[in-house]
């Protein structure tokens, strides 16, 4: 009987033993996904700034090129004015 109760014991040992080192994988496993987890979003968001400043520099741009359009409309409507009244 005590032969038997330390056979279960080990097979208890053994059984625990397992379970202890299926935690630890699955916990290396979380870990290990965490870590390219945040690899990607750190690489997200590093596009994403990227896309922002390109984004925000062609917005001064076409800023510029209204502005000068609208600067040379001014200018060919004044020519017009020249022109209307000079005649």
């Amino acid at each position: 009987m005590v032969k038997r109760e330390r056979k279960r014991g080990d097979c208890m040992k053994i059984e625990l033993e397992k379970e202890r080192l299926a935690a630890e994988s699955a916990a290396e496993e979380a870990m290990a996904m965490l870590l390219k987890l945040r690899m990607e979003k750190s690489s997200v968001e590093m596009e994403a700034k990227q896309y922002k400043r390109v984004a925000e520099q062609k917005q001064i741009y076409d800023q510029q090129v209204i502005q000068s359009l609208q600067w040379m409309l001014m200018k060919l409507d004044d020519e017009d004015k020249i022109e209307i009244n000079g005649d």
